[in-house]
C-alpha cells in the first residue's frame, strides 16, 4: 500500500470505525477475498463463481458493520436476501461459515473489543434468516508438560 492510500485509509477509518482497535483497519476495512481462492482453485464463473462473488458481498458488509458504520446493518441484511434467492441451502451454509471465521478471525487476533458487536449481528441474522454460525471447535492438546 503507498503512502496516498495509507492515509486515505486512516482518515476512512477515523471517520467511520468505533471502537475498533487500530490494528483491525486493515482487516475491517478490507475486501474479502473468496472470489479470488475461488479463481485460484479454477472457479471462474458459472454457479460457484456467483456463490463465492454474494459471500465476498456478505462478509464485506458484515464487516463494514463492526466498523461501526451506521446504515451498514441495512445493507448486511440486503446481501444476505440477495445471497439466499440464489439458493438458500448453500447460502445458508456459506453464510454460517463466514459469521464462524470472521468471529474466529477477531478472536486469534484478540479483536474483543469487536466481540459484542459481532454477537448482536449473530442473533439478528439468527432471528431474522435463521442462520447461526457454525461451532469451530480449536482442539489443543491437553498433556501435561514435563520442565
Amino acid at each position: 500500500m503507498n503512502a496516498k492510500s495509507t492515509f486515505v485509509l486512516d482518515q476512512l477509518f477515523a471517520q467511520t470505525a468505533r471502537g475498533v482497535p487500530p490494528d483491525a483497519a486493515d482487516y475491517v476495512l478490507g475486501i474479502p477475498n473468496h472470489r479470488e481462492t475461488g479463481r485460484a482453485l479454477g472457479i471462474t464463473g458459472g454457479f460457484e463463481g456467483l456463490l463465492l462473488n454474494r459471500a465476498d458481498d456478505v462478509e464485506f458488509e458484515l464487516r463494514q458493520y463492526l466498523a461501526g458504520s451506521t446504515f451498514t446493518r441495512h445493507h448486511l441484511n440486503k446481501a444476505i436476501r440477495s445471497f439466499l434467492t440464489i439458493d438458500r441451502e448453500e447460502a445458508s451454509a456459506m453464510t454460517a461459515l463466514l459469521l464462524a471465521g470472521v468471529e474466529l478471525t477477531l478472536l486469534e487476533n484478540e479483536w474483543y473489543e469487536l466481540m459484542p458487536r459481532l454477537k448482536g449481528v449473530f442473533d439478528c441474522i439468527g432471528r431474522q434468516f435463521g442462520i447461526y454460525p457454525i461451532s469451530l471447535t480449536v482442539s489443543v492438546d491437553a498433556s501435561p508438560i514435563n520442565v
